[in-house]
């Protein structure tokens, strides 16, 4: 696959999922996560992209449409005196039109957690003069979604404006074999390529590590506890369950659910499942 060159001064990543983290709570914890995923939307969007997951396998089988806020405040009241350094709005669906993401942005303040974001660059509800004073004190890194190699227009003035001088803005290319990707605007600090997810398609059985278990946590919109990102499992196989139940966490105490002895076998025992030998993203 052929594309721009880059300047030098952004880092490049493939498939990349390592990004530095910095540990900003206050006292002595024990680290058991870095990071948790809250998929507080994933029904609502302003865009219709043709590769995105919901396009792919609508999410018909999911009634909740939005997050209630009180499971976010419990979820990183839990996990904040262990390690916690970062949370992410929803990575299906537009994270600005989730109803409490003020809310979401006040309380990684409050917290001293950094928010991590990936959007479509539209800022809905309120435009980038409303977000980014809110974004400023918290935000650890931006992604800003490019299907097909099409960056938004708002990155130039994200990146002219001076914002985010100490936060990351990146872009997030998924790149077709005929795609190219546009001029990347000067400010911008990496960019992430990726191909183009399509459920169902396999890949060779092959031993490898998890990357995400007993690091990080997603949570589901109605407060599933999920134990990994992958497309495959989660939306491919259209259930909130694709490895078993392993508890709600609106319903029950997340760290009971995170010790739990089901997870932790799950985590011992993982390259035994199915889903696991053919994950696309180890």
């Amino acid at each position: 696959m052929s594309t721009r060159k880059l300047p030098s001064s952004i880092q490049t990543f493939r498939k990349g999922y390592a990004i530095p983290y910095r540990n900003l709570c206050n006292g002595n914890r024990k680290k058991i996560i870095k990071r948790i995923t809250f998929i507080t939307n994933p029904h609502t969007c302003n865009q219709s992209c043709d590769i995105c997951f919901a396009q792919q396998a609508p999410l018909s089988w999911e009634q909740t449409q939005e997050m209630d806020f009180a499971i976010i405040e419990k979820t990183v009241k839990a996990f904040l005196p262990h390690g916690l350094t970062e949370i992410i709005p929803s990575t299906i669906g537009e994270p600005f039109l989730y109803s409490h993401f003020e809310d979401f942005l006040k309380l990684a303040k409050k917290c001293n957690v950094k928010v991590n974001i990936t959007t479509n660059g539209t800022f809905p509800n309120g435009g980038i003069e409303k977000w980014m004073p809110l974004l400023q004190p918290v935000l650890s890194d931006i992604k800003f979604s490019a299907m097909h190699g099409k960056i938004p227009q708002s990155v130039e003035e994200v990146v002219s404006g001076q914002w985010l001088v100490a936060s990351s803005i990146s872009i997030q290319a998924t790149l077709g074999k005929n795609d190219k990707l546009d001029k990347v605007p000067k400010g911008v600090n990496r960019v992430k390529i990726n191909e183009p997810w399509i459920l169902g398609r396999m890949i060779y059985d092959a031993e490898h590590d998890c990357p995400f278990l007993t690091k990080e946590a997603w949570v589901w919109v109605d407060g599933t506890f999920q134990v990994c990102p992958n497309p495959d499992a989660r939306f491919g196989m259209r259930t909130k369950f694709p490895f078993g139940d392993f508890g709600n966490f609106a319903m029950q105490e997340p760290l009971e659910i995170w010790n739990g002895k089901k997870y932790r076998e799950f985590c011992k025992n993982y390259k035994e499942n199915p889903i696991c030998k053919n994950c696309k993203m180890r």
